[in-house]
């Protein structure tokens, strides 16, 4: 049961995390972030990552 609260928290840290790269503000006035914000996010996220990793040499890319 423990674990899966963790999992919950650690879920919605990473949704609000990703929601404010988005551009959503976060304030409690403004309604919660749509899955297009959340998507456009997310991929933005990802090729940041993937460079990060190349920048790193820790990921190679084969053609």
């Amino acid at each position: 049961m423990e674990s899966t609260c963790v999992y919950t928290v650690a879920l919605a840290w990473a949704t609000w995390i990703i929601a404010r790269l988005g551009g959503w503000s976060g304030y409690k006035s403004q309604k919660p972030p749509g899955i297009n914000t959340l998507v456009r996010e997310l991929e933005q996220f990802e090729s940041t990552f993937f460079g990060w990793k190349l920048a790193l040499g820790k990921l190679v890319c084969t053609p």
